[in-house]
């Protein structure tokens, strides 16, 4: 590296971890809604050190749409594979303080994303109602970055209403699941081998009908058609 390349990334560094840190909050970038990043009072006068995330407004709409019209009040949610905890956020909405939610996400890096998403949306969800865990369900094959120790599958707590979106691991944590949660809302990888008629095999078998199919995200509607990412939606017969 040379120092014509060290020098930005070092004070691009030192204002993401100090200078910017105490800088007012001006604005939070929102992925469908929810907040993910705040937007500091200099972020855009230091864009060249600071890549600014952008809001966008269907970031995993079809999980979310399924979260909206089937997670009710009081539920209890088990998420595997929490992301940057839009979903998380979403779910928490809908149980209320009267529900539990339980998030396994396997890559270290992206726990951090969950938590703090939570925490920029506190004045919309309950925190008590929630336990974020460190632990990737299945293999840790496809999990971002730095992964967390895995997590039985058959030690899943009971739930009403179970999301999937852990990058290929979809088959075999529905293929060893010891219960029967009232609704499974799962994203499908074909590109990481848990393919979309594979699942649906799978969902069939264990007794569920499967009452929406749809891309994963409408942002990126040929991505999820060439690599097979689509989002079932299941009821227990």
């Amino acid at each position: 590296m040379t120092s014509k390349d060290f020098f930005p990334r070092l004070f691009g560094f030192a204002y993401r971890r100090t200078i910017r840190n105490l800088l007012p909050v001006r604005g939070y970038v929102k992925y469908n809604e929810v907040r993910v990043e705040p937007i500091k009072a200099l972020d855009k006068y230091f864009s060249f050190f600071h890549k600014p995330m952008k809001d966008i407004p269907c970031y995993e709409d079809a999980i979310v749409d399924a979260i909206n019209e089937h997670v009710t009040s009081g539920d209890t949610v088990v998420v595997v594979g929490g992301g940057y905890g839009v979903t998380v956020v979403r779910a928490l909405q809908k149980i209320g303080k009267d529900g539990k939610l339980f998030c396994f996400e396997g890559s270290k890096e992206y726990v951090k994303y969950v938590q703090d998403s939570i925490s920029y949306n506190e004045h919309l969800v309950p925190k008590e109602s929630i336990i974020v865990e460190n632990s990737f369900i299945g293999s840790s094959e496809h999990v971002y970055g730095t992964h967390g120790p895995g997590f039985p599958i058959e030690s899943l707590p009971f739930c009403d209403v179970l999301e999937l979106d852990c990058e290929g691991s979809e088959k075999m944590i529905l293929s060893n699941l010891s219960y029967s949660p009232r609704v499974i809302i799962v994203e499908t990888h074909g590109v990481y081998g848990a393919t979309t008629e594979e699942v649906k095999t799978i969902l069939h078998r264990k007794g569920y009908k499967i009452i929406s199919e749809r891309v994963a995200e409408k942002n990126f509607l040929d991505i999820c058609i060439e690599k097979d990412i689509m989002v079932l939606v299941a009821l227990k017969r």
